[in-house]
């Protein structure tokens, strides 16, 4: 798994498969920052996939941090998910950074 800062956000790339290892690392930190998941590798249709993605898109909303996923989906696909899904680091990284300001506007 790949674990980097990315300017202000964290940058996470799992390997293939490894999607539960990934839960686990994010319920390990001490103090979550808004996080950007390339699942480049991940197959979003395998079994029990979406439904960790939702519990980690869960517990950094319950910290108050947002996350987005970088997959490249149809429309179809991307509406069928509760989640943020990408095509690009860059755009994950404007709609955190757009996230951030929303979330200052409602909580000064």
């Amino acid at each position: 798994m790949i674990i980097s800062k990315l300017d202000n956000y964290l940058y996470i790339k799992p390997e293939k498969k490894n999607i539960n290892e990934l839960y686990q690392y994010l319920l390990s930190i001490k103090i979550m920052t808004h996080s950007i998941i390339d699942l480049e590798k991940i197959n979003i249709k395998a079994d029990g996939v979406i439904h960790i993605l939702s519990k980690i898109n869960d517990l950094l909303n319950s910290k108050n941090k947002s996350c987005v996923f970088i997959k490249k989906l149809s429309i179809d696909e991307i509406d069928s998910f509760n989640l943020v899904f990408l095509p690009t680091i860059k755009e994950g990284k404007d709609y955190l950074s757009m996230d951030e300001i929303e979330r200052d506007l409602i909580n000064p």
